[in-house]
């Protein structure tokens, strides 16, 4: 690969990593300042479906409803998180995990809770945030390509 082209490719790669990277910290950023309402749970529970990002294993996920108001208006909501935690079958084959469980248990039905909601659109809400959990993988990868970057430049012969 010649000089050029190999530089070019590792900024490049270093470039979208650190703009997808910047990408995740401005929505995690926007997420967190979502306001909360006082809300309850109508209904939780565990049940076994799939997922398609997992190629259609089965896998177990929490289930909730739940009710909040905001400027008079009633909404009802089903996301737990901004990211739905599931568990996979393939380390829990028989049965949910127990941290699964006891999620559950933290948001049964008549529970009060706090609901965080999109100021712009109130119908939009989660129970709890969750942080992106690949932004060390998106700040290494741009990292590495940059270091790869530099390297070359610095000792390819010319």
């Amino acid at each position: 690969m010649s000089l050029d082209l190999g530089l070019a490719v590792s900024v490049g790669l270093g470039l979208f990593f650190a703009v997808a990277l910047l990408l995740s910290l401005v929505t995690d950023a926007r997420l967190r300042r979502w306001p909360a309402a006082a809300g309850t749970i109508l209904e939780s529970g565990i049940r076994l479906g799939t997922v398609r990002r997992t190629g259609g294993q089965p896998q177990y996920e929490l289930t909730v409803r739940y009710a909040y108001e905001v400027r008079g208006w009633t909404y009802t909501g089903n996301r737990l998180s901004n990211r739905p935690p599931t568990q996979n079958l393939r380390n829990f084959p028989e049965r949910p995990a127990p941290w699964l469980a006891a999620l559950r248990d933290r948001y049964a039905p008549g529970i009060q809770t706090q609901v965080h909601y999109d100021p712009k659109h109130p119908e939009a809400s989660y129970l709890f945030f969750r942080g992106s959990s690949g932004l060390w993988v998106l700040a290494g990868c741009s990292a590495a390509f940059f270091a790869i970057a530099a390297a070359w430049w610095t000792f390819a012969p010319r």
